[in-house]
């Protein structure tokens, strides 16, 4: 009776712990993912349906490049969590020089806030 009572109870707190992990996603969570090679559309119906503590300022989506998540699912980071950092020409140059496409980065700078000087 009690081997039945501590398998429920932990049945429980697993549950308990995978959908909370499921409400809240985070770049890790991302790398994980696509490492495990769920599909772009899955993680992107993801990204667009759950809480996020995602982070989308440059370094993070360098970041996210370098640990080998696509474009696609970037983008829809970008989409989902805006960065509040402003684009500026020294962010733009190390955008392009982690291998984003040139059709991402105009993207980006058409949908954020960008200083130039």
């Amino acid at each position: 009776m009690k081997k039945t009572q501590l398998l429920a109870v932990v049945g429980f707190l697993v549950a308990l712990g995978i959908a909370s992990a499921q409400t809240t996603l985070t770049n890790s969570n991302l790398v994980k993912m696509s490492k495990a090679g769920l599909s772009e559309d899955f993680i992107t119906n993801l990204i667009d349906q759950q809480g996020s503590r995602l982070a989308s300022d440059p370094s993070a989506l360098i970041a996210l490049k370098s640990e080998g998540v696509n474009e696609r699912i970037i983008s829809a980071v970008v989409r989902k969590a805006p960065s509040r950092e402003p684009l500026n020409s020294d962010s733009v140059l190390r955008l392009v020089q982690a291998g984003f496409s040139d059709g991402f980065v105009i993207d980006l700078l058409n949908a954020q806030p960008s200083t130039f000087t």
